[in-house]
Parts: structure tokens; sequence; C-alpha cells
């Protein structure tokens, strides 16, 4: 995985932290606003996005942020399981509806998903962390030329590793009542 992780130089210009702000130019309420969303981005990390090649460009800073997508791109890009379960601690909990709890059944849960999708690719496109919670918005691929899914996992970390895991699906529309992307 090619990946860059940004200088806090580079976070601080992201949220727009250097630019200058005039108090008449705003109330003092959206100052407020505007100073606690720049450190909420700048505590939690960067946003990161994939290219159309799938290649990172950004990476969150965040220590449980990188071993979220580490884990993430281990069992759905690489199909690497060993790999993806060193991620892992029990209790392991399970909140996908579809999939039992416990280290045993994740195991079987990433073989299964490896083998029935083989070319699936997961391009990571946000990452938020707060605490011991990691949220990370993807967009599945299944097969090459379908429009995919828009994934959001959260997994909640202890010790460094990820102990419980829920996650939404939903389809990418061919037409949308608006032009934006779900990404």
């Amino acid at each position: 995985m090619k990946s860059v992780i940004r200088r806090s130089e580079d976070i601080a210009d992201m949220v727009g932290t250097k630019q200058t702000i005039r108090e008449d130019d705003m109330k003092i309420g959206k100052l407020r606003s505007a100073a606690a969303a720049g450190l909420l981005v700048a505590t939690i990390g960067a946003v990161n996005t994939a290219t159309a090649e799938g290649e990172m460009t950004d990476l969150t800073t965040n220590p449980l942020g990188i071993a979220a997508l580490e884990s993430l791109d281990l069992a759905m890009n690489q199909r690497d399981i060993d790999g993806a379960m060193a991620y892992l601690s029990e209790p392991y909990i399970q909140h996908n509806p579809k999939a039992p709890s416990g280290l045993a059944a994740a195991r079987a849960g990433m073989a299964m998903l490896a083998e029935a999708f083989p070319e699936r690719q997961v391009l990571f496109k946000r990452v938020i962390v707060e605490g011991n919670m990691v949220v990370v918005h993807s967009h599945y691929i299944d097969r090459p030329g379908e429009l995919g899914q828009a994934v959001v996992d959260i997994f909640r970390f202890e010790d460094g590793l990820i102990v419980e895991h829920w996650d939404v699906h939903e389809d990418v529309p061919a037409t949308a009542a608006n032009d934006n992307t779900m990404f």
C-alpha cells in the first residue's frame, strides 16, 4: 500500500487554521465553530482519499486509524487473512447481523469474502478517529465495472487491537437526486 503521511503543517493548511480570520467578517459564534472544527480535524487525523488507481494519497496520522486501514487493506485488498487477523483481539464483538462474534468467526468471514470476491477493490476515502474508536468510509467495488457500495466500518480498539466492529453498506446508485457523489 503506497501512502503518504501528512505532516502537521499540511493538516493545518488543509483545515484552514493558517488563514487569517477577521472578526468583522465573521460573528464570534462562527469563529468559535471554525476554530473548533479546525481543532477537531487536526486532533482526529487527516482525511484520506484514494485515486482512481486505488493508491493511497493521504492517510490519517493517528496510529489507530492507520491500524484500521492496514487491517482492512490486508483483509479486503490483499486477501492476507493472517496479516489482517494480527490486528484483532478477543473479545471480538461483531455487530453485523450476518456475522457471528469471535476471532474464529472473523477469520472464517474474511476467508469467505476473499473467495467470493477475488477481484474486490476497496478504496479508502475518509478516516475519523476519536479516542479508541475509528471510522473508515470506503468504496467497495466487488467486480471491475460495478458501481460498488459505500461502506462505513466502525472499529473499537483496546490496547491497540480491534475488539469490536460495526458496518453499514449502501449500494452506489446509477443516478442520484443531486450532483454529489457518495464519497
